[in-house]
């Protein structure tokens, strides 16, 4: 069996997490919502597509949020490919986020860093649609006061 495993984030001591009820995005479909009415009924995304998925200030996730732990979702697409999420301030990087085969509806968690904008980008290989739903987001807070407390006593 061959196994590639690509580290998608992690949290800090000093970077608090908050989970948030989990809300869509971004829906390419009709007939389905996103949690605020943006980026919804998006349509088919065709091979090869970059779509630009506003993230923070949606959903409960602060506008000064640097990661997110998402849930990508694949739907039906038409070939077996794979699925790149990743900030959109730097150039795609060569791993991907979730790989599929053709007419399947895959999932897959990841914890992404945000653009400075706070966006993600979503790189699709084959035509499908695309359903991101947001699930957590970590911030920084002051290191001195996660460090208080740590002291000798």
């Amino acid at each position: 069996m061959d196994l590639a495993v690509d580290v998608a984030g992690y949290f800090p001591l000093w970077t608090p997490f908050a989970g948030v009820t989990p809300g869509r995005v971004f829906e390419p479909r009709s007939g389905f919502a996103t949690v605020d009415g943006d980026q919804n009924a998006q349509g088919r995304r065709t091979a090869e597509q970059l779509t630009r998925v506003q993230v923070a200030g949606r959903n409960d996730v602060t506008d000064d949020a640097l990661a997110v732990v998402i849930n990508v979702t694949a739907i039906r697409p038409s070939l077996g490919g794979y699925v790149t999420v990743f900030p959109c301030d730097v150039d795609q990087p060569n791993a991907s986020t979730l790989n599929y085969a053709a007419g399947q509806v895959v999932a897959n968690g990841a914890t992404i860093k945000l653009g400075a904008k706070g966006d993600i980008c979503v790189y699709n290989h084959r035509a499908m649609d695309l359903a991101i739903d947001v699930t957590g987001c970590s911030g920084v807070i002051d290191l001195m006061v996660a460090l208080q407390g740590l002291g000798p006593e």
